[in-house]
């Protein structure tokens, strides 16, 4: 009787042996999709990085931009972008759904409103020497 059951043993053994590991059940996330990570050859992308480096003009430079107001430059830019094709395919004759060309207008008009709409002058005019020699003097030196 006990060959009866050093047979099961045995077919116990070989079952653990043909199963396979088990994977780590880890979920792999797939990486965040940014605007650096994209080709920026394509006539959209110019067309996109044209009306941000533009706007940001307006506004008084990026480097004057704050990071919310960055993110709706993007935003309006790629609003503008998609209203300009609706446009083109509109003058085409092709058929476009109003309701989405109504919805994606009046987005631009909302984050054009929050932008502002009027022209920040960039301040260039050079310190005077007295303010230049106090801003050397603060900094060790380092101009």
């Amino acid at each position: 009787m006990s060959s009866a059951g050093e047979n099961v043993a045995a077919e116990g053994a070989d079952a653990a042996e043909v199963l396979p590991k088990r994977r780590n059940k880890r979920r792999v996330k797939p990486p965040l999709l940014t605007r650096a990570s994209l080709d920026g050859r394509t006539c959209v992308a110019k067309a996109w990085d044209e009306r941000v480096a533009a706007i940001c003009t307006d506004l008084g430079g990026r480097d004057q931009l704050s990071t919310v107001q960055l993110a709706l430059v993007e935003a309006f830019a790629g609003a503008c972008v998609n209203l300009d094709a609706m446009n083109a395919k509109m003058l085409m004759g092709k058929p476009n759904d109003l309701a989405h060309f109504a919805q994606v207008s009046t987005t631009c008009c909302r984050l054009a409103s929050r932008l502002g709409l009027k022209r920040v002058p960039k301040d260039v005019t050079p310190p005077s020497v007295a303010d230049y020699l106090a801003h050397v003097n603060n900094n060790g030196g380092a101009a």
